[in-house]
């Protein structure tokens, strides 16, 4: 069910609607619940921050081949560009 709400927990809000939650919790069921959505949500932000990462990477990896071509060779810029 987690996975269908991954928007949810992403959002901003997210840390605002837990925050409200934590004091009128019922018991240990409802903590166990919110400690697992928690959990979710923390492997989510993880995963988007490797993702972002290995793009960071690319983009990097992109800029440098396109500014050695430039130095190299004006004209095969174009295809580097693509």
């Amino acid at each position: 069910i987690l996975k269908e709400y991954s928007d949810v927990l992403l959002d901003d809000c997210y840390i605002l609607s837990m925050r409200a939650r934590i004091p009128r919790m019922a018991g240990e069921d409802e903590r166990a619940v919110l400690q697992t959505i928690n959990q979710r949500a923390m492997a989510l932000v993880a995963q988007l921050a490797a993702v972002k990462q290995k793009q960071e990477v690319q983009e990097l990896e992109k800029i440098r081949i396109i500014c050695e071509t430039a130095i190299d060779d004006m004209a095969k810029l174009p295809d580097k560009v693509r």
